[in-house]
């Protein structure tokens, strides 16, 4: 995701989608983004459309586009992407590119992902290390389901239900 200044993300309002958005923001670029139903996460100011269209590739012009797995590919707001030579992503794709450059540390399986993930970047910024934290739910202690510290550390709850979670390369295995 070299080079890309403006992205905008499809499904903003579940909370992978609107975790990322604020760790891209983070990173200094301009996110907008869209979904079907009002968001249930805060989104830091990143403007949400309701509704899926293809005006809004033409009126926002992004440099990516990012899609939560929810998004059918033959949705015309994906298709008017393609035709403008715009780069598509999956939400994991996106987020390995953050993780990878870090000291990452991957929480996948079948049960409690969430909450270990939870814990675990919980521990790390009482720690004082000022990790990255990404999490699929709201976490009171931390205020929010992202964090975007400036630590070396990387923490990421991994869907392994796509198999997506090959896409990601920890430090601690």
């Amino acid at each position: 995701m070299d080079n890309i200044k403006r992205v905008h993300l499809m499904g903003l309002g579940g909370a992978g989608m609107s975790a990322l958005a604020k760790l891209l923001k983070a990173q200094g670029l301009d996110v907008t983004g869209c979904d079907l139903k009002e968001p249930h996460y805060d989104l830091d100011s990143i403007s949400c459309q309701l509704g899926h269209s293809k005006e809004h590739i033409k009126n926002i012009n992004p440099d990516a586009l990012i899609l939560s797995s929810a998004v059918s590919h033959d949705n015309e707001e994906v298709i008017e992407a393609k035709n403008r030579g715009i780069q598509i992503f999956s939400r994991a794709e996106a987020l390995s590119e953050l993780f990878n450059r870090a000291k990452g540390i991957g929480i996948a399986g079948a049960h409690g992902k969430t909450t270990t993930s939870s814990m675990t970047g919980l521990i790390f910024l009482r720690a004082g290390l000022n990790p990255t934290v990404y999490v699929g739910a709201n976490v009171p202690d931390i205020g929010s389901n992202a964090v975007s510290g400036s630590g070396e550390n990387f923490i990421a709850e991994l869907d392994e239900s796509d198999g997506t979670f090959e896409l990601f390369h920890p430090t601690l295995p």
